[in-house]
């Protein structure tokens, strides 16, 4: 009887031993079951805003209505927009294509209303082309304009100080009207997919349409004449003119359109055609581009960046031109990339060098339309000096030279990885004698 208890007990002990661990096992296969359940279940935490990895080949659409306006062009209308496709192993995209289509509304000297300014291009860019090493820019456009500015050129013997009072005359009097019709193609060539060195050239062709008004400054100076009988501001009919560039690009920035950090450097000379009637000009230019991006924080969102922007221009150049300068990317020495707040056309003459300082700082990371944004402020100063001739000869007596400045603050919105807005109010002295202290840009893509 006691033999058979005992038994009994061994064999329950045994089947207790056997089964409590199997019992543990299948515990424990239950709670990971249970665990990977809500694994699968549990909510995504959120990633901070504006610090989402995004689809490296996807499209980018940034469409702005282009608002803005300054004493010269009153105030602007428009869409000044991008598209760009970004892919994986293409920089800074695959291609991007810009449309601009502006115009202006101002008063007129009667008072009443006029559109001084028409202006629409199409740009496109392809980057990405044999293998990475070439890269075509064409871009096709039309500009009117029935106030362009003309303020005489300082040294010329009709005028003491062609920038004081008696030259800044009423209504129409430094103004003129120009129409031109352009088409450009610009072309970059590197050795490999990295290299820091492109060879730059391109080519563009334009028809010019001037006109002057009544009474006015430029109709003054079209009739001022060197002792060999050449025009000191020749370019007034109607005519084509075709231009050639060549150039060198070194360029060590973090990123083309939003640099941080690094420098480039950009050396080209242009020559150029213009055929008005019964005339042929001749002119060439040397343009040098030099910028330095330096963060001065750790995570790069405050940044300085400097720039020097040298031209020289040689030859029978069109009055037209005596304002502007640069090869690949044609600027005004008073315009909203070069001296902001001066009104365009205020300077014109054969040399210019322009200092240019910003402090850039994004601080605001957020998403919208899945893409990451960040809002930033950027404070700026530029400062530039421009000649009217090399050697003085009557009708000028002096080589005659000016000084323009411009300061002041913007907004900036980097819009995904392609894009910067710029909303900028800019103080000149230059401005002020228009009436208006201020002008007021709205822009896509960093002053340089």
């Amino acid at each position: 009887m006691i033999r058979g208890v005992a038994e009994l007990v061994c064999i329950v002990l045994g089947l207790a031993l056997v089964s409590v661990p199997a019992a543990a096992e299948d515990a424990v296969a239950l709670e990971r079951e249970r665990e990977r359940e809500r694994e699968r279940n549990r909510e995504p935490e959120p990633e901070p805003e504006g610090d989402r990895e995004e689809d490296p080949n996807r499209f980018e659409l940034a469409p702005f209505p282009a608002l803005g306006g300054d004493s010269d062009v009153g105030v602007t209308l428009g869409i000044d927009g991008t598209l760009s496709r970004l892919e994986e192993g293409y920089s800074p995209y695959r291609y991007s294509i810009h449309l601009i289509a502006v115009l202006s509304i101002k008063s007129d000297p009667e008072g009443g209303a006029e559109v001084p300014t028409h202006d629409y291009k199409l740009e496109l860019d392809f980057p990405g082309l044999a293998g990475g090493r070439l890269r075509l820019m064409p871009r096709v456009g039309f500009e009117r304009t029935i106030n362009a500015g003309w303020y005489g050129m300082p040294g010329l013997a009709t005028y003491p100080d062609p920038l004081s009072r008696e030259v800044l005359g009423e209504g129409r009097t430094n103004q003129y009207i120009l129409m031109q019709a352009s088409g450009d193609m610009n072309l970059r060539w590197r050795s490999s997919r990295t290299s820091p060195i492109e060879l730059l050239a391109g080519a563009t062709f334009r028809y010019v349409m001037p006109d002057t008004y009544g009474g006015s400054l430029l109709e003054t100076d079209m009739h001022q004449q060197y002792a060999d009988g050449e025009w000191v501001v020749p370019g007034l009919e109607w005519h084509p003119l075709v231009q050639v560039r060549v150039g060198l690009l070194w360029d060590r920035r973090d990123h083309e359109l939003v640099p941080t950090r690094g420098t480039m450097v950009e050396v080209s000379t242009r020559g150029a055609l213009a055929f008005p009637e019964d005339d042929t000009l001749a002119f060439m230019g040397i343009t040098g581009d030099f910028r330095l991006f330096v963060p001065l924080v750790d995570d790069q969102r405050l940044v300085w960046a400097s720039r020097l922007f040298v031209d020289v221009q040689l030859g029978d150049v069109p009055f037209y031109e005596l304002s502007r300068m640069g090869a690949f990317d044609p600027q005004g020495f008073c315009s909203g990339s070069v001296i902001r707040a001066a009104p365009e056309g205020r300077h014109a003459g054969v040399a210019k060098v322009v200092g240019s300082m910003e402090l850039r700082t994004l601080f605001a990371p957020f998403r919208l339309f899945r893409m990451n944004m960040v809002f930033g402020m950027v404070f700026f100063l530029n400062v530039g000096h421009i000649w009217s001739t090399f050697v003085p000869e009557p009708p000028f007596e002096s080589a005659g030279s000016s000084s323009a400045w411009g300061a002041g603050v913007g907004l900036l919105l980097r819009w995904g990885e392609t894009m910067v807005v710029r909303i900028e109010a800019g103080y000149s002295p230059d401005a002020s004698d228009g009436g208006l202290p201020v002008g007021i840009y709205f822009t896509l893509g960093h002053a340089y």
